[in-house]
């Protein structure tokens, strides 16, 4: 949800409320609304739905933040891993640069995927066919790189597959919050609307009662 747009709600919601209450707290506007069936029942009904539009206005906002931060992890965590692959792949450059089979084992040519899900393959692959193959775990360890580092890389990928599936279900459930959240606006701005197109007419006669329901009237 963007800045801008949660302002809007916001203020959407504090309009709302100022018009349902100031319109029960004051009996000469209670009084010309209920000769248009604007009674007590309806301004209970709209209180209602604002209600639900607050809830949903909250909910929504704490899934927003939960999906952010959860991308957040997910992408700090793959950006790591992609930092310490591409640094394990340049080694195997320079280890194996005279080892065409290595070299095709270990696809060290070419560019490396972007896509998530092709990167994601591609690196698995990698250290798969690092820790399979004798001559080229020889050939990290006289690097300096033993099993052990590359067998705690290659694990590290579940990680990102762990944090993506929360990102993807976070994000997922601020989707879903987003689609109630608009329902509800939407049947909350419905009544407002009617209410205000009664309230105009009822207090036609009465301008600072209309306003003092939130609504400005033109001079």
């Amino acid at each position: 949800m963007s800045n801008n747009l949660r302002l809007t709600e916001e203020s959407f919601l504090q309009s709302m409320d100022i018009a349902i209450e100031n319109a029960k707290a004051q009996a000469q506007i209670a009084a010309a609304l209920s000769k248009y069936k604007f009674g007590t029942d309806e301004l209970d009904k709209g209180r209602v739905l604002l209600e639900s539009a607050k809830q949903s206005f909250h909910n929504n906002s704490k899934e927003t933040v939960e999906s952010k931060n959860a991308y957040r992890l997910f992408s700090e965590k793959r950006e790591l891993l992609h930092s310490e692959f591409v640094s394990y792949r340049n080694i195997a450059k320079v280890i194996f640069r005279k080892d065409p089979n290595i070299v095709d084992l270990l696809s060290l040519t070419g560019a490396i995927p972007e896509a998530y899900a092709t990167w994601l393959e591609y690196v698995k692959r990698f250290y798969k066919n690092s820790l399979t193959n004798e001559t080229v775990t020889a050939g990290f360890v006289d690097f300096g790189i033993t099993l052990e580092a590359l067998t705690q890389a290659s694990e590290n990928l579940t990680a990102v597959e762990n944090l993506r599936r929360d990102y993807l279900r976070e994000r997922g459930e601020s989707q879903d919050a987003t689609k109630v959240k608009d329902a509800a606006f939407q049947k909350a701005e419905e009544w407002l609307s009617d209410f205000f197109f009664v309230a105009r007419i009822a207090l036609a006669d009465n301008v600072q009662l209309l306003e003092s329901l939130g609504k400005v009237v033109k001079s």
